[in-house]
């Protein structure tokens, strides 16, 4: 019934079970459920757990879910790192006439504040987006409005 609420859409509903299991000492319902999206790989994973974050939720979302989930919610700075090269995130330190600071993957800086980003939480149409900031330069991460030199369809990365 939890998870169908969340398939659906229907956060309000599934905010109010989650909140009555929790109450009844069901919390592994709660639990069980947030496994089962994650492994199921639902999209609406982190839309419930946006809905409990600002729904008196805060609670089961510490208990229940992944720590990715609560950093991001709780508004953590965290690190970007693309595994596969073991790349931090960062932005050039240059700006251009734009004021735009070209994003690249850093091999070296894991830990300063050059590398640290917030994700700001956005809701809208029943779904929830995040704009990712970069602590250091204050900017946000943007695709460019132009197309780059190698692919019609690709675009660069900047903070702005």
């Amino acid at each position: 019934k939890l998870y169908n609420s969340i398939l659906t859409g229907d956060y309000d509903s599934a905010v109010r079970k989650s909140l009555e299991y929790e109450s009844q000492g069901q919390g592994s319902i709660v639990q069980n459920v947030v496994n089962n999206l994650i492994i199921d790989k639902r999209r609406n994973t982190m839309e419930y757990c946006y809905k409990l974050w600002v729904g008196n939720g805060q609670d089961i979302v510490k208990k229940y879910f992944p720590l990715s989930f609560r950093l991001i919610m709780a508004g953590n700075y965290v690190k970007l790192i693309y595994r596969n090269y073991n790349l931090a995130l960062k932005l050039g330190s240059t700006t251009n006439p734009s004021n735009e600071r070209i994003a690249y993957g850093d091999g070296v800086d894991k830990h300063t504040d050059l590398v640290s980003w917030k994700f700001i939480t956005l809701w809208e149409n029943n779904r929830v987006y995040f704009k990712a900031h970069n602590t250091k330069y204050n900017q946000y991460l943007k695709m460019s409005t132009s197309t780059c030199n190698c692919n019609a369809r690709d675009r660069v990365v900047y903070g702005g």
